[in-house]
């Protein structure tokens, strides 16, 4: 059970960019953040994984939803990713540094 669970959460580590700064830095600022700060999203596209459920829940349909957000500010502009597994009800937020 534990090597799945390594498993799974290398797959979430997959699903989300390895930029730097994340959600979970303290100088990093979330999407609802970045927009606050006058960040505009100019992209949005959204995508699901369906993977194998987990025990006890294997007869249920597990979904990853991911949605990835491109925001523009001043001609800057910064990459965000969002993930959510259905069965692990998590969310998961990632965004890039602002590149000039």
């Amino acid at each position: 059970m534990k090597t799945h669970a390594l498993a799974i959460g290398a797959f979430m580590t997959a699903l989300l960019p390895s930029a730097e700064p994340t959600a979970k830095t303290p100088n990093a600022m979330s999407l609802v953040e970045l927009q606050s700060a006058g960040w505009a999203i100019v992209e949005k596209t959204e995508a699901q994984k369906r993977l194998p459920s987990v025990a006890p829940y294997q007869n249920l349909e597990r979904v990853i939803q991911i949605v990835n957000y491109r925001l523009r500010r001043n001609g800057a502009e910064i990459r965000c990713k969002t993930a959510y597994d259905s069965q692990r009800d998590h969310y998961e937020e990632t965004c890039s540094k602002a590149l000039e």
